[in-house]
């Protein structure tokens, strides 16, 4: 007998501001760096398209890259974007090896900020 498990819906206000932090084994590397607009609306977009197959949160992680979001309605939350996951409050979405590639590369390029 297989069992289906429906993955929750992460659903956020648009993103009108973002900056990125770096962690390695929980210390924190360098500074708070802002998000391009470009490349926060491209998170954004992303976001927009992934909203769905997100599985509640077991457990607790060291930070590795940290996003700080501010939303349209003024709200402000975090993402923590992981080797094998995007973590967003008490939600995580699994990413094959390609997702989190664009995403690491989107959030840290020189050029993105």
């Amino acid at each position: 007998m297989a069992a289906l498990l429906a993955g929750c819906t992460v659903k956020t206000d648009s993103i009108s501001q973002a900056s990125v932090t770096q962690w390695q084994n929980g210390k924190l590397q360098g500074e708070v760096k802002p998000l391009s607009p470009v490349a926060t609306a491209q998170f954004d977009a992303w976001l927009t398209d992934h909203r769905w197959g997100w599985l509640p949160v077991h457990g607790t992680f060291l930070p590795a890259l940290t996003i700080s979001l501010t939303h349209t309605d003024g709200t402000v939350s975090t993402a923590n974007l992981r080797k094998d996951s995007l973590v967003i409050g008490d939600y995580q979405l699994r990413l094959a090896d390609a997702e989190y590639e664009y995403l690491r590369n989107l959030l840290s390029s020189p050029e993105n900020r």
